[in-house]
């Protein structure tokens, strides 16, 4: 344990002035029964991680995040709901004979006792916020989030009872069971950081996959007699009709996700086996990452910048569908906004909330499109215009216009890179022109996923590494690393993603060529002589240990 008291470390690190600690014994004399810590609190001069950290000095215990561990579900069998409420702990994992338990108060010796006593095991704590842990117990104790073997199988059954698959649906509908069960396949997907989750039915099988970081992967097979039910379940989960079972449906579903609240985009299409379901999750609380974490660096992030800065013409965030081009456009948006300049956003979905910025979502339904949303908006005197896609000529034509009369145009197009967006727009029947005199830059780009910090090592060069860096005529770096799987990771050797990027300035030789002879072959010319491209961030990435080749050819080539 540190010699220190708390106070003295909380002192050290900077987290309270003296003066704070001055007012909180001031306090304590009118409160005799709080504590420091409870004051530190009540007060707001701490949040409780920060109170955690300096408790895990004092202590010479390490503190643990439970967002980033994954728990077996047998281990926490090992400690009955009612003890873990009790002493506020939850049980991590078990190595060699020792039970590891996140819990908030480490001198809680009747804690200590209890479990070991309970499981045979030696107890190794850990810190943890209380909050958290409490967050967690509900949601591993809870069978709303909690699905075994035993309840598919107990679905499975109840679906055989009946003959027809008509009543079979109308039976389960409103059954605890399939509701626990669709509320654990959200609840895991959102878990599990997934962007989108895909339940699919085949002739023998219903396969429940979540896309984690850009790609697939088979989270659960079910029985295909649950597909009627759950399909329902979803249907009626997004006020959708039951009845409709060959033309497309698309709606939306709130989810409370802890005290979080989750909307999710449905859509239901009809497959030769049966309606496919694709949920996309949209975390309306998702912070908005800045331009660096999102991979700007150096030379890029400053041009970058700089073509931020005008405040007139037309900046294109281009790439393929999953690229992330609504992130980069959302983190643009914040790093302008002012409270000197009026923004306004046309959006479909509005997946970021942005304070001072007036978002708009398009409604097809309605009828308001891009188009005459964005009419509507050059009427309400904006400085900054961010347009989600441009996606008809129609739209491009009016984002053009706004650009030349004095307002900054943000928006985004699917190019595979950045010189492909002029001869996109000229195909858009955009007069070269216009565009030679709107355009001010162009960011293409890729998301890659990043290899797990908690797993890296050094690896040698693969064969078709060697043969993709020469047909690139690429050097071959000095070191490659990977990632070679851990329980962060979910053993994919992979966590998040980050992304690489291509920006073309629009300089006076560039307008020319697009107004005069905007020929792809000339255009491409101009581009790998003054611009980098994503082959090269992304190899400068590759030389600082955070993406793989492998994801280079799987994204790139």
């Amino acid at each position: 344990m540190d010699k220190r008291s708390l106070a003295e470390i909380l002192l050290d690190l900077n987290l309270i002035t003296s003066k704070e600690l001055l007012e909180i014994e001031s306090q304590k004399k009118n409160n005799p029964g709080k504590s420091l810590e409870v004051l530190l609190l009540e007060l707001k001069i701490l949040t409780e991680l920060e109170l955690v950290k300096a408790k895990a000095i004092l202590h010479q215990i390490p503190w643990v995040d439970l967002q980033e561990v994954k728990i077996n579900p047998q281990v926490i069998s090992l400690i009955p709901e009612k003890i873990a409420c009790r002493h506020i702990c939850l049980p991590l994992e078990v190595q060699e004979g020792e039970l590891y338990i996140a819990i908030a108060n480490p001198y809680n010796i009747f804690a200590f006792d209890e479990v070991q006593m309970l499981t045979g095991k030696m107890v190794i704590p850990r810190l943890a916020m209380p909050s958290q842990i409490l967050e967690f117990i509900e949601h591993y104790y809870h069978m709303d989030h909690h699905v075994t073997h035993q309840v598919i199988q107990q679905l499975e059954e109840e679906v055989k009872q009946s003959v027809e698959e008509e009543e079979s649906e109308l039976m389960q509908i409103d059954q605890a069971p399939i509701i626990r069960l669709a509320n654990h396949i959200i609840h895991q997907g959102i878990q599990n950081r997934a962007s989108d989750i895909h339940i699919e039915p085949s002739r023998e099988e219903t396969q429940v996959r979540y896309r984690i970081d850009g790609v697939l992967s088979v989270f659960q097979k079910l029985s295909r007699k649950l597909h009627p039910p759950l399909l329902s379940r979803f249907k009626i989960m997004a006020n959708l009709d039951i009845s409709q079972r060959f033309l497309p449906q698309d709606g939306s579903i709130s989810y409370m996700f802890g005290q979080t609240l989750i909307d999710l985009r449905i859509s239901i299409i009809q497959t030769i086996y049966g309606e496919k379901i694709v949920l996309r999750i949209l975390n309306q609380n998702t912070q908005i990452i800045s331009l660096e974490e999102l991979g700007f660096w150096g030379d890029d992030l400053e041009i970058y910048k700089n073509l931020l800065n005008h405040n007139h013409g037309i900046i294109l965030i281009t790439g393929p569908t999953g690229s992330g081009k609504s992130t980069t456009l959302s983190s643009s948006i914040k790093t302008i906004i002012s409270h000197g300049i009026n923004i306004s956003t046309v959006e479909d979905p509005v997946e970021y909330r942005i304070n001072q910025v007036n978002q708009i979502q398009v409604n097809e339904k309605t009828g308001l499109t891009f188009s005459k949303a964005l009419r509507s908006l050059l009427r309400q005197d904006p400085d900054v215009l961010m347009i989600g896609e441009i996606r008809d000529e129609e739209t491009a034509n009016i984002a053009i216009r706004a650009a030349l009369t004095g307002h900054l145009v943000l928006s985004s197009l699917h190019t595979n890179d950045a010189i492909s967006t002029i001869t996109r727009l000229s195909n858009m029947n955009i007069p070269e022109y216009l565009i030679s005199s709107s355009l001010i830059g162009v960011v293409a780009q890729r998301l890659v996923r990043r290899i797990c910090p908690e797993c890296i090592e050094e690896t040698s060069i693969t064969k078709n590494e060697r043969i993709f860096l020469q047909f690139k005529k690429i050097k071959e770096p000095e070191k490659l690393f990977i990632g070679k799987g851990c329980s962060k990771c979910n053993q994919s050797g992979y966590y998040g993603r980050i992304g690489i990027f291509e920006i073309l300035r629009i300089d006076d030789d560039l307008r020319t060529k697009i107004a005069k002879n905007p020929y792809i072959d000339i255009l491409y010319q101009h581009q790998y002589l003054k611009s980098k491209t994503l082959i090269d961030d992304a190899m400068h990435k590759v030389k600082q240990g955070l993406i793989t080749m492998n994801e280079i050819i799987r994204v790139i080539a």
